[in-house]
């Protein structure tokens, strides 16, 4: 399906024309053979987990401050869904019948961004294993672990995190819809692409993090000095941290169900 204008809705607002533009593009491309039963149960998992987790940093805020703290049950957890994210982009690449440059640089950047990710997340296991962080560390970490996040600005780390997330589930998807060069690229190599349940989490994510963010008066990656909330900041950052593994977590895995299926490239129904 090609990407066209649609001018037969001339009376309503140009934003509004565009919208529903790509929302149809989109509908048909990530619809078209890849709304599995495992995708929707993964989205409607997040839904539901993201209602609870909203709800309980709204009601109960200090709870939920020890529940994301170093080594709870929320990192424990997100550390698990890298690890996941690792192996099943790890297969997914291995599965790839038409490996191109192409192909490879995206299942080998993502494959590696999710390694980098958990070993952020359990400090490349310090306190796995118990090694102590070297002296040059100890003094330019925040934490005085051995992580990368946590040196000079967590602000900067933050956003720059932020930014990736959506370049992978939002540009990414449509540049690709908005131009027909890149969507035949796509047909010949065969990248992973977004899914349209991948979609839902990303939303319902964003949501959540904005939500959070506003009633905490801390929205966003802002300096502590711009936050009006007069408390700890970090609530909807947490927030994000969970739902954006969740995110990687169940595109790794979308991504590999299609590559074992092999019937359609994960995303926009190329066959």
């Amino acid at each position: 399906m090609r990407y066209t204008l649609d001018l037969r809705r001339s009376h309503s607002p140009p934003v509004l024309r565009e919208v529903r533009r790509f929302w149809r593009a989109l509908k048909t491309d990530l619809m078209f053979g890849t709304i599995t039963p495992n995708g929707r149960r993964l989205a409607g998992a997040w839904v539901v987990a993201a209602l609870f987790l909203g709800i309980y940093a709204l009601s109960m805020p200090m709870s939920f401050k020890m529940t994301v703290q170093e080594d709870g049950p929320t990192e424990n957890a997100s550390a698990v869904m890298w690890l996941c994210s690792v192996l099943a982009m790890a297969v997914a690449w291995s599965r790839t019948s038409r490996r191109t440059w192409l192909t490879n640089v995206m299942f080998g950047g993502m494959t590696f961004f999710f390694f980098l990710c958990l070993g952020e997340e359990i400090s490349w296991g310090q306190r796995i294993i118990g090694f102590a962080s070297p002296e040059i560390m100890k003094e330019i970490n925040h934490q005085g672990e051995t992580t990368l996040h946590n040196v000079g600005s967590t602000l900067a780390f933050n956003n720059l995190f932020f930014m990736v997330y959506l370049s992978v589930f939002l540009f990414y998807p449509l540049v690709v819809l908005k131009l027909p060069t890149l969507r035949r690229l796509a047909a010949i190599h065969r990248p992973p692409m977004v899914t349209l349940p991948v979609v839902w989490i990303v939303a319902t994510t964003l949501a959540g993090f904005g939500v959070v963010g506003l009633w905490h008066g801390c929205p966003g990656f802002l300096p502590e000095q711009l936050a009006w909330g007069g408390g700890w900041i970090l609530y909807d950052d947490e927030f994000f941290e969970i739902g954006a593994a969740f995110t990687f977590f169940t595109w790794a895995l979308l991504v590999l169900e299609s590559r074992h299926q092999d019937s359609v490239v994960s995303g926009f129904g190329w066959r």
